[in-house]
């Protein structure tokens, strides 16, 4: 059964972090929205509009980047009862891998492809350790 609410914390994590990440591009589209004719297929199109998108609006896009792993980290951790730390982690290698196949269909600035590829783990870590073990859980397992 541990393994299986490992994996299912895991899931709900990443489920939570997209939500997350959703709703956080969301409000970024609400300020600063693309084109209404922009095809996101082009990817010309794409790199000219990311290229001319002040640093607020890739601020935006990093906060969402740090939030969702963070909240799914968090929820991950508060579902499993043992290896908080490792599904959480575990969430955010998986946000880690979105990201770098994200960076590879749209082009972003360097800079930005830099600090987002090294914000997913850290924050899910930063989720998971919001959430401590139940006083119960810490006398069954020094015993």
């Amino acid at each position: 059964m541990g393994v299986l609410r490992c994996v299912l914390a895991v899931v709900a994590g990443v489920v939570v972090g997209i939500i997350v990440i959703s709703a956080t591009h969301s409000l970024g589209h609400l300020v600063y929205p693309p084109p209404p004719n922009l095809d996101w297929n082009d990817r010309e199109a794409v790199s000219a509009f990311m290229a001319a998108a002040p640093w607020t609006a890739y601020f935006m896009i990093l906060l969402a980047y740090a939030a969702g792993p963070f909240c799914g980290g968090l929820t991950a951790a508060a579902i499993a009862r043992r290896q908080r730390t490792l599904v959480a982690l575990i969430v955010g290698y998986l946000f880690t891998l979105a990201g770098a196949m994200n960076l590879e269909i749209i082009p972003h600035a360097f800079w930005f492809a830099v600090v987002s590829t090294g914000e997913y783990l850290p924050f899910a870590f930063l989720g998971s350790r919001l959430i401590r073990p139940r006083a119960s859980a810490v006398t069954e397992s020094s015993q």
